[in-house]
């Protein structure tokens, strides 16, 4: 089935980077929260750091999250910018056992083809369906720019797919 998807969202490009970044978010949202608290305990003037941590951990938390989103959702939009500029389609021809001309929004060239057994994780949720290749970007095709038939499609390929390399791992190896 050939699917084509002429603009991506904003709010689904965030949704989709968010999904497939999420641990390098959690370590930013650590990192930065850490030198609150490290900052408040050398300007505390001798209070102590179990002090600092039992009053100000909630609220250095908080300010950490929202200066993580901020500096994120910039991110972000000028990378969509960027992207809209250089490729605002996805395109894919998805078929039972290859995704093939796979072109991924902002990205000029195309991946001619992949079997399923060449992504780590193939998943679905309900902004879209996600492609996970091991070292690589993670191709994303939103359902908001699909049909219900190509829907359905999608995710019956991806449940396929997936019960079979779930069988493959849980396959018993034969001695000799």
């Amino acid at each position: 089935m050939n699917i084509e998807i002429k603009k991506l969202s904003f709010k689904d490009y965030v949704i989709s980077r968010i999904e497939t970044e999420k641990i390098k978010l959690l370590i930013s949202l650590g990192v930065i929260w850490v030198y609150i608290i490290y900052d408040m305990n050398r300007k505390g003037g001798g209070v102590g750091l179990q002090s600092i941590l039992k009053e100000y951990t909630v609220p250095a938390l908080i300010l950490s999250l929202g200066i993580n989103i901020f500096v994120y959702l910039i991110v972000y939009f000028f990378s969509y910018k960027k992207a809209l500029k250089e490729s605002g389609v996805i395109k894919a021809q998805v078929t039972d056992n290859y995704l093939k001309n796979f072109y991924f929004f902002g990205d000029k060239s195309k991946q001619a083809m992949r079997k399923y057994s060449e992504f780590n994780k193939i998943y679905e949720r309900r902004s879209g369906f996600y492609f996970n290749l091991i070292g690589r970007i993670t191709f994303f095709i939103p359902k908001k720019g699909m049909t219900d038939e190509e829907v359905e499609y999608v995710s019956s390929v991806i449940s396929k797919n997936n019960k079979a390399a779930k069988a493959k791992q849980t396959k018993p190896k034969k001695k000799k």
